[in-house]
């Protein structure tokens, strides 16, 4: 069955969530892909049609975990408080 557009990209989103959350809790070599698709409510058949690989999903896991880390961060540098890096450090730590 075709999905629309916007439903394949919420797909992507919830399969790179779950595989960012199960990577960061059991590794990389601890978890599977029909795993992490049943972790984000989907069939183990429709991953190949969002990813190359295994692989392709964990770099772009990564990716996208480091990028929300980098916006936090800057609008944390960027925000009300008088001591950005103090507060990204305390992020950081916690």
């Amino acid at each position: 069955m075709k999905v629309s557009r916007e439903r394949f990209t919420e797909h992507r989103q919830r399969i790179l969530e779950a595989a960012g959350r199960l990577f960061r809790e059991k590794g990389f070599d601890g978890i599977g892909v029909d795993g992490i698709m049943q972790e984000a409510g989907l069939t183990h058949g429709g991953f190949y049609g969002h990813f190359g690989s295994k692989a392709d999903l964990a770099a772009q896991a990564c990716a996208a975990a480091l990028g929300r880390t980098a916006d936090m961060w800057e609008a944390m540098a960027t925000g009300h408080s008088e001591d950005g890096l103090a507060e990204i450090v305390q992020s950081f730590l916690t």
